[in-house]
């Protein structure tokens, strides 16, 4: 994509061409698996590290007073976290069984 700019007076142009974005390099243990496997992975750890997260919150910053009216509210985003972490680890093994080996 380029852009014309120019001056009235002199009526010359200059082309500017528009910086392209370079994608981040994949690892090269992520090199071989499938796209939706990196992106599941990568919902699964974000469950897990939130359910890390507001254990740590819970615990050394929230007080005690706010912790009674957020129960249910903890309570339900643990079961929601934790049943992303489960189905990831489920569907995993699942996919990884159904998906046929590659010969060497």
């Amino acid at each position: 994509m380029s852009q014309k700019i120019g001056s009235e007076k002199d009526n010359t142009t200059e082309e500017t061409e528009s910086e392209s974005v370079a994608l981040p390099a994949i690892k090269s243990d992520e090199a071989d698996t499938p796209i939706r496997r990196r992106t599941r992975r990568k919902m699964a750890q974000i469950a897990l590290y939130g359910i890390f997260a507001v254990t740590l919150l819970a615990f050394f910053v929230v007080n005690i007073e706010k912790l009674k009216i957020l129960g249910e509210v903890i309570t339900w985003f643990y079961i929601i976290m934790g049943s992303i972490v489960g189905s990831y680890m489920g569907f995993a093994t699942l996919d990884d069984h159904w998906t046929p080996k590659k010969k060497k």
